[in-house]
């Protein structure tokens, strides 16, 4: 993940409503199973699946970084 907007964000409150379930998140050497409570991290890679469209428009949400 590379948009600092979603920093620190948690699963719960994410925004994104389309058809996406998040499996995994890698963190550093970490492998976290997500919940609602789990906060999302700049440089987090996560594993999520769902309908193509949604998971290529997540994709794009979460890799725009405008002030990067």
């Amino acid at each position: 993940m590379m948009n600092i907007e979603f920093h620190g964000m948690t699963l719960r409150q994410f925004p994104f409503t389309g058809d996406i379930i998040f499996v995994r998140i890698f963190r550093g050497k970490d492998s976290i199973v997500p919940h609602g409570d789990t906060e999302l991290h700049m440089n987090d890679r996560l594993i999520v699946t769902g309908s193509r469209e949604y998971v290529d428009e997540l994709k794009r949400e979460l890799e725009f970084c405008e002030y990067c």
